[in-house]
């Protein structure tokens, strides 16, 4: 699979693909994030929640294209040498 970003909404060490699924399971303490993650599989890129650990958050859009750019180039690098 093509790496690919994906916009998500973090609370509690958890990433949620939607803004209201996120609220649901706050408990007022927190507010709820958008991040933007860079995912490798099918199952993260359709996932409605995972663990915040499991993966690098950006909060700036242009800076997930940044490391996006750098990871692409290094599978490419990869492909060349083996």
């Amino acid at each position: 699979m093509i790496p690919k970003i994906r916009k998500m909404f973090s609370i509690h060490d958890y990433l949620y693909s939607k803004r209201n699924r996120a609220e649901k399971y706050n408990d007022g303490k927190d507010y709820v994030k958008e991040c933007f993650i860079i995912v490798t599989s099918e199952f993260d890129l359709s996932a409605e929640e995972m663990s915040a650990n499991d993966h690098i958050t950006y909060s700036d859009f242009n800076e997930a294209v940044r490391e996006l750019r750098i990871l692409v180039n290094d599978m490419k690098d990869w492909n060349k040498t083996n």
